[in-house]
């Protein structure tokens, strides 16, 4: 890279600073999910979205919680970006009611 080009200094470390909160960010939301991992399992949990809605007008959502250390030991795929999440979790939103609902 020539010495002409070469990004603003002030533009790289604001973009390091965001990265760097997010990654705390990150890691506080690891460590809720794992108590709630603690405390429920892996779990799917429906949920009926009475007082508000999802982004597209549904009215149900759906909740997994997912141990990616015991998908591994027992031979599971653990699907995962550059960095692999000891747990996670999932939401999707649903236009159908759940059977776990009705």
């Amino acid at each position: 890279m020539s010495r002409k080009r070469k990004p603003n200094f002030e533009t790289i470390n604001n973009i390091l600073i965001k990265k760097e909160k997010a990654y705390k960010l990150l890691e506080e939301v690891e460590k809720e999910i794992k108590a709630m991992l603690d405390k429920y399992g892996e779990v799917r949990m429906d949920y009926e979205l009475k007082d508000m809605e999802g982004p597209k007008g549904e009215s149900y959502a759906k909740i997994v919680l997912i141990d990616n250390i015991r998908k591994l030991k027992d031979g599971e795929e653990v699907y995962s970006h550059s960095r692999f999440k000891t747990v996670d979790a999932d939401i999707q939103f649903l236009k159908r009611i759940p059977e776990s609902l009705k």
